[in-house]
Formats: structure tokens, sequence, C-alpha cells
């Protein structure tokens, strides 16, 4: 009994205690030292509470921080795609300037006598016979006719692409320069050699029947002949590469790089009768 009345009246005394420092603190002018005592007090009193406290504030900020970063996300993700936008805008702004000069050019182009040009479209090529021949969205309805010289622009001027093999009442077939099907008298146009130029469907052509004794040589240049039925003379084909001796001793070969550029074929144009 007596040990219950005494653990009584400590208790009291504690609750007393307690009391009467919290009265202090909340009295006494706070500076930096009671503010410490104070936040001390409350951890050791009220440990749980204080703790809680520290714990909801984290999750806000984590929960801020994480709204924060979603943002950013949605953000980047929106400037990439407006950036996509753009390119892909850039993109069709400079094939739509390349096809105005390459236009601009083609009808700058100042036909032969009793010729006149029309402009077509390349709208088929076959993997197969990318050496070979190519259609056109021209045809005998626009004055088109067999052996109609076809040719391209080229940052020197015109260059000869083919001639039209097969005809068809909207649309027309263009054998290439490159094709085994076409053979055209050429010339050095630093030498004036002539020859036969023929296709070995690929990416060089042969000039044959050069004079052994010619001047020819590399690097030449490579035009049309005056001597062609077909095409006016003058017009870039290409440009030695190499010259090597022929079987017979009266003549020599130059294999010819063609001027034209077979992988980026779109616009044409087409000699027709005036």
């Amino acid at each position: 009994m007596d040990q219950d009345f005494v653990t009584h009246r400590q208790g009291n005394y504690l609750f007393i205690f307690l009391l009467a420092i919290s009265i202090l603190l909340l009295t006494t002018h706070v500076t930096e030292y009671v503010r410490g005592i104070k936040n001390f007090l409350f951890y050791i009193l009220m440990p749980a509470p204080s703790s809680a406290a520290r714990l909801v504030n984290a999750n806000q900020k984590i929960s801020a921080t994480i709204g924060e970063l979603v943002s950013v996300h949605r953000q980047n993700v929106e400037l990439t795609r407006q950036l996509e936008r753009f390119s892909s805008l850039e993109n069709d702004y400079r094939q739509v300037i390349a096809e105005n000069a390459r236009l601009r050019a083609l009808v700058s182009f100042t036909p032969p006598a009793q010729k006149k040009t029309l402009a077509a479209q390349v709208v088929l090529r076959e993997p197969g016979s990318w050496f070979q021949w190519l259609v056109i969205n021209r045809g005998k309805s626009d004055g088109v006719i067999i052996d109609s010289p076809v040719i391209v622009w080229t940052d020197d001027g015109p260059a000869v692409l083919g001639r039209v093999g097969e005809l068809f009442e909207h649309s027309a077939k263009v054998v290439l320069i490159s094709s085994v099907l076409s053979a055209l008298p050429a010339m050095s146009a630093d030498s004036q050699d002539d020859g036969l130029l023929e296709g070995q469907n690929g990416g060089t052509m042969k000039l044959s029947y050069l004079a052994a004794n010619g001047k020819i040589a590399v690097g030449d240049k490579i035009v049309t002949s005056p001597l062609s039925a077909i095409f006016p003379a003058g017009i870039a084909v290409g440009k030695v590469l190499r010259i090597t001796p022929s079987s017979d001793a009266h003549f020599q070969s130059a294999h010819v790089e063609p001027r034209v550029n077979f992988n980026a074929l779109r616009e044409v144009t087409v000699l027709v009768t005036d």
C-alpha cells in the first residue's frame, strides 16, 4: 500500500514538473537555444506525432517531385513531336525548292530548230531494269513519238537520259543510254574524237571505235555528236574514266561515267516536233 502511494506521488511530481516546463516554454521568449530544447522535449515526449508529421511532409515533397517529373516528361514528349513535325516540313520544303529549280532549268532549255520541250515525270521504275528503262507520264496524245530524245537537267546543264522505245496513248517507255539496247554517236568535247557510245546495263558505258591515234584522254567530257540522227549535238553524256586498247589495232575504247544520276530521276524533258 505504501509502495503504491509513493508511486502515485512520483507520478504527480513528474506531471507537475512537465507542466511547469511546458508553461515556461510557452511564456518564454523563443530563442534558438530554447527552440532547440523545445524540439528535443517534443521528440522525447511525443515521438510518434513528430515522426508522423515528418513522414507526411516527406510524402508531400515526394508527391510534388513526381508530379513535376511527369509534367516535364509530357513537355518533352510534346516538344519531340513538334520537332519531328518541323523536320518533316523542312524536308518537304527542300524537296519543293529542288523540284522548282529542276523545272525552271528544264523550261529555260532552248531546244534545237523545229523542236519544243515537253516536261514529263517518271512514273515507273523496276529494280530489275534500273539501268535499262523507265516509264514517263507523256505519250502519243502529247505528241511523243518513237525515238523522241529524253534529257534531264544537271548542275552543268542538260544531259542525255535516253530515247522513247515504246509508245502508249498517255505514257511512254524510255530506253536509257546505259541499256545494252542503246547506241548513239558521241564525241569528246575536248579532242573532238568520234565514237559509238554503247550501254552496258550498268553504271558505266563504253565509247567504241575511237581512232587508235586519237587524242582522247581520261577526264574528257563526252557529248552527243553532230552525226546523231536522234539527239541534238553537244548535249552532255558523261566523262572518260579510262581508256583501253581494242582487239583491232586501228581502234581503242573508253569507259564513260554517265552524267545522269540514275538514282535521282524525277522530272525529264522530251523533245518533240514543234
